[in-house]
């Protein structure tokens, strides 16, 4: 029995070991302030805590396009391109619409006016002389000593019946749970712990297989989300408001005349990385007249969730890019890679990571990538690593 013990006690460690996780040594902020800078403040508006505004350019919201808050503490993006105030301070929204045009809008919150005061949180002061009110007071409140103390008792008898009921329950489950464990539900908890070892060996082993492997990005196609037109050249440098008049740059802070188009993905809060490959490849494939384009996101790895299809996902994510007269000749595309090593990183490194999943997508080019690794049990060598890689390249078409 003993030595059964001994066994189930290191499952059980491994369990733990394969479960925990370590910050991210790679994490990129996003905000609207290219946007802010690029464009510059369309209005600004001033509300009180509670209070909805809707701006013109919310139209484009309900015709499809996309709303965001740089604060959501402050603001709260609303589906129909409104916002709600929740807290005090200065945050932006900004409206997108399908075309990638945007607008942005400044909003200070500030705390609601008071339109009254209460008494202990509960009674209304009145706001007049009126004789109602003194008869209103003393209808709610004890006119005496006597009925205080009362009161008082009433309450001290009300709260310790129920505390001798919380008491009573406590003791109940504790009794029912000392029952169950000692029918066997210490052994079914080891073989919960046994269960979940298998899950994340097999889980892990199939990422990793799965995500080296070979790219095949979907076809290209054009749909609603196509996007046909850049946007038009500015006319006034954002930053001193000098001409641009026939040059390309601005004669004086050297800013480009070209505006670049914007996709915001939509995420609400998270994205894991696998479900984040497939929809920016879906979304890239239906844009096939996007050039030069520019991928931002902002990733970051759980210290508190333990499956490893969990553990990676993306907070921000936007797509900067031109648009051609032509379809491109390449195809870009996006990959996650993942990896499992014993003992850490010894003899490895993100560009081995990122050259093993070359050989095995020969034709991809790529663009950028960000790649790092979770260490686990020591800096340098440590028991085992977890690495991983976002990719953005490019590959010709088919």
């Amino acid at each position: 029995m003993k030595k059964v013990a001994k066994i189930l006690a290191v499952l059980f460690m491994a369990v733990a070991i394969v479960s925990s996780l370590s910050l991210s040594v790679f994490a990129v902020s996003y905000d609207l302030s290219p946007y802010i800078e690029e464009k510059g403040i369309h209005t600004s508006v001033e509300l009180e805590v509670g209070e909805t505004h809707m701006h013109g350019s919310a139209i484009w919201v309900q015709n499809g396009g996309e709303s965001y808050s740089s604060n959501d503490n402050v603001i709260r993006a609303l589906s129909d391109g409104s916002v709600e105030a929740v807290g005090v301070g200065t945050a932006y929204l900004m409206n997108q619409g399908t075309t990638g045009m945007y607008q942005i809008i400044e909003y200070t919150v500030v705390e609601a006016k008071e339109e009254g005061s209460v008494i202990g949180g509960l009674l209304p002061v009145p706001d007049s002389d009126d004789d109602d009110s003194d008869t209103l007071l003393e209808e709610i409140l004890p006119e005496t000593e006597d009925e205080i103390e009362s009161e008082i008792i009433k309450n001290k008898s009300i709260f310790g019946m129920i505390a001798g009921l919380g008491a009573a329950a406590v003791t109940a489950i504790a009794s029912m749970g000392a029952a169950i464990i000692g029918a066997g539900f210490f052994a079914l908890i080891w073989l919960l712990a046994i269960g979940i070892l298998l899950y994340q060996i097999v889980t892990i082993v199939s990422l990793s297989k799965k995500s080296m492997g070979a790219r095949v990005l979907p076809e290209i196609k054009e749909t609603e989300r196509t996007v046909r037109q850049g946007m038009p050249d500015k006319t006034v440098c954002p930053k001193c408001q000098t001409p641009f008049g026939e040059g390309e740059f601005c004669a004086t802070c050297g800013i480009s005349k070209k505006t670049k188009n914007v996709y915001v993905v939509p995420i609400n809060k998270r994205m894991t990385a696998q479900n984040f490959e497939k929809y920016i490849n879906e979304w890239l494939a239906e844009n096939p007249y996007a050039c030069n384009v520019k991928l931002n996101v902002d990733t970051h790895q759980s210290l508190f969730l333990p499956f490893v299809k969990y553990k990676f996902f993306v907070k921000k994510a936007s797509i900067e890019f031109d648009v051609s007269n032509t379809p491109s000749k390449n195809q870009y595309g996006f990959a996650f890679l993942y990896k499992f090593r014993l003992f850490g990183p010894i003899g490895y490194s993100g560009e081995k990571h990122l050259a093993e999943w070359k050989k095995n997508n020969p034709e991809a080019m790529v663009v950028s990538n960000r790649s790092g690794r979770i260490q686990h049990f020591g800096s340098q060598s440590g028991f085992y690593a977890q690495y991983y890689n976002y990719v953005f390249y490019k590959k010709p078409k088919n």
